[in-house]
């Protein structure tokens, strides 16, 4: 089952109101379209860099949103998350999470499994909250560095009892405290 895509709303008065880009003329796939839409993510560093995943595809404006461009096809529908310097965005897909140096091409960094939303630590570190399943290998919460790759930091096969395995199954979100990542 999929939804009909409304488009990408964009304000430029700070939420007074909103116009909804969409269609061929600023690059994105026509408003009524039957397409799932993931996340959408804006540049802290450059007010007018902004990425979206629409039909399973990524698109990126650098002006705003007046144009869009198709980065990557076949993602999936994701959620996004930036390095604290902002030098490495991070995307998840449908099986893998994509990592992007220059925010224009992106590579699998793999994934424990279905993957789902993720959150940055302020040390560098990914969090992703995955859910395929009951019962389904890479539920959990899990963690990724450079350095040592996807670490389970909840999971069913870490749990230390049958309440928190129970609870590693069904893990879908995940944030950070920004203060203190530990």
């Amino acid at each position: 089952f999929q939804n009909t895509y409304e488009g990408v709303g964009r304000t430029n008065d700070g939420g007074e109101t909103w116009e909804v880009l969409g269609g061929a003329s600023v690059g994105l796939p026509e408003i009524g379209a039957n397409m799932d839409a993931g996340g959408i993510i804006a540049s802290t560093v450059d007010p007018l860099r902004a990425w979206t995943l629409v039909g399973g595809d990524l698109y990126r404006t650098d002006n705003g949103g007046d144009a869009w461009t198709l980065t990557t096809s076949s993602i999936g529908d994701g959620w996004f998350a930036f390095t604290p310097d902002e030098s490495a965005l991070f995307v998840s897909g449908v099986d893998a999470v994509y990592r992007s140096l220059d925010g224009i091409n992106f590579s699998s960094i793999d994934g424990p499994g279905e993957s789902g939303r993720l959150a940055m630590g302020s040390d560098g570190a990914v969090y992703l909250a995955s859910h395929s399943g009951t019962g389904r290998e890479g539920n959990g919460l899990w963690r990724y560095t450079d350095n040592v790759g996807w670490v389970g930091v909840l999971t069913p096969d870490t749990a230390i009892s049958e309440e928190l395995e129970n609870a590693a199954e069904f893990i879908t979100g995940v944030a950070v405290n920004p203060v203190d990542p530990s």
